[in-house]
């Protein structure tokens, strides 16, 4: 049955009662400390919204495909440096590849940049609704 008491661990491993102030203190900062974690939640919660606010923002205003243009220009550009590179006799420091293989890796490594470079304009071409509907 509860007696009203409250118990604390003591230094020994048993347990001791609590006086008025040390019962006081301990809901006090249990309290404070509720606080902080609604307050922390909150603050994240407003920054997962803003952050999806500027996502909207970027694809309504069309930055967002520019974005993923400039990716995906970059990215072209890596596998055409990777094709030229492969390319170049003296570069070539395989010894069990033959000639025909390299050619293989070269094209495939020039379809991946072509790929990059389809998808970028197809980022470019997005229309856009604001523009277009003359809002």
């Amino acid at each position: 049955m509860f007696n009203g008491t409250f118990y604390k661990r003591a230094d020994t491993g048993s347990t001791e009662p609590m006086n008025w102030h040390e019962v006081r203190d301990q809901m006090l900062y249990t309290e404070g400390r509720l606080q902080q974690v609604r307050l922390l939640r909150l603050k994240i919660a407003k920054e997962q919204y803003g952050e999806a606010v500027l996502q909207l923002m970027k694809a309504k205003n069309g930055s967002y495909q520019r974005e993923k243009a400039s990716f995906c220009l970059a990215q072209a550009n890596d596998e055409r440096e990777k094709a030229d590179n492969m390319d170049r006799k003296e570069n070539r420091t395989v010894p069990n590849i033959t000639e025909a293989d390299t050619q293989e890796a070269v094209s495939i490594f020039r379809t991946h940049a072509a790929n990059w470079l389809r998808m970028a304009a197809a980022c470019l071409e997005m229309p856009n609704e604001s523009r277009s509907t003359g809002t």
